[in-house]
Parts: structure tokens; sequence; C-alpha cells
């Protein structure tokens, strides 16, 4: 992901400030899609890896972040093989998920599509836009349902949607409880 420069200059100082490097996209680490495979590239090489299982255009950046994660990292060694494994079998729940069957799937109708994502961000809204706009050159208008809880940024994942689909409904759900994590 290519941030905008105040971004990527609040990140480097909050690294600074912890005390840890910051290896940014384009100069620490790179990749581009290719033949139907995703190329990862940094100072120890290149790497062919598989396009990923999710969908969605972004998940192939997403996928390439973890690599340059674990590729930077010496805590533990984590083969090559490994990687292309988990990219071609990661699956997450709700993100971009095609439902097929359950109570949801069986409101619409027979011939609908009926797509999970639990996006909450501008950045998410802008993935979405994306992935959509691709698929509805290709199948036709989109509808749209969102729920977000009462802490996220409702109208500014709203605006970046607010002429995409051909209808959109919206519910904000409570605050989240803030239970402590237990470590």
């Amino acid at each position: 992901m290519d941030y905008p420069p105040a971004v990527a200059l609040r990140i480097a100082d909050v690294a600074a400030i912890v005390r840890t490097s910051c290896l940014a996209r384009r100069s620490a680490w790179d990749c581009a899609l290719e033949a139907d495979q995703l190329l990862y590239r940094d100072d120890q090489g290149e790497v062919a890896l598989p396009l990923p299982a999710l969908e969605g255009p972004h998940q192939a950046e997403n996928a390439a972040l973890a690599v340059a994660m674990l590729r930077h990292q010496q805590r533990i060694d984590v083969p090559v093989g490994a990687m292309r494994l988990g990219i071609a079998r990661a699956h997450w729940p709700a993100r971009l998920q095609l439902l097929t069957t359950g109570p949801v799937r069986a409101l619409a109708p027979a011939n609908a599509e009926v797509w999970l994502d639990g996006g909450h961000n501008p950045n998410a809204a802008e993935m979405l836009v994306r992935f959509f706009s691709n698929y509805a050159d290709t199948r036709g208008k989109v509808d749209i349902i969102i729920g977000m809880l009462a802490n996220k940024d409702a109208a500014g994942f709203l605006a970046i949607l607010a002429i995409r689909p051909r209808h959109c409904a919206t519910w904000r759900a409570p605050q989240a409880s803030r239970r402590p994590i237990r470590r």
C-alpha cells in the first residue's frame, strides 16, 4: 500500500519511537503481478508466489506485505514453501466472502450473489469499490447492506461508496464491548 506522505512520516516516527525499522514498499521491498503469479522482490532476492485464494485485487498486495514482514524478521525461520502454501490456502471469513448457503443467502433472490465483507474504514471502502467496479462491469448492478460499529468512520466509508451501488442500506451497531485482552 502506498501511504500519503504525512501518513508515511507518522509511521516512520512511531517506528523510531519504539526502536524498530520501517521497511516501506518500493524502497525495501516490492511486488508485481505477472503471468498469474505474484513476484516479490527484496534485498534477499526474488520469489515467485501463487496468487491469493482470497477474493479481491488488493489481496496480492496484502500477501506481499505478509511476505515482507516474514522475510525481514529474525525470530522464526519461515521457508518460502510455507509462505506459498499459506497464500494459496488462506481463508478469511467475512473478507469478500461469497455466501452460498445460510439464512442471509436464503433471503436473496435465487439468481443473486451475496457477498459478505467486514470492512469498516475508508481504505476498506476503496478496496470494495475496486472489487465491485470490476464486478459490476461483468455482472451488473450492486446492492449493498452495511452494518458498522458506532465507533467507526461511517461517513468516510460511505462517502467513498456513495456513487457506486444501485442501493445501499445501512444500520449502526452499538459500541463494541471493551473487554481487556488476556495474555
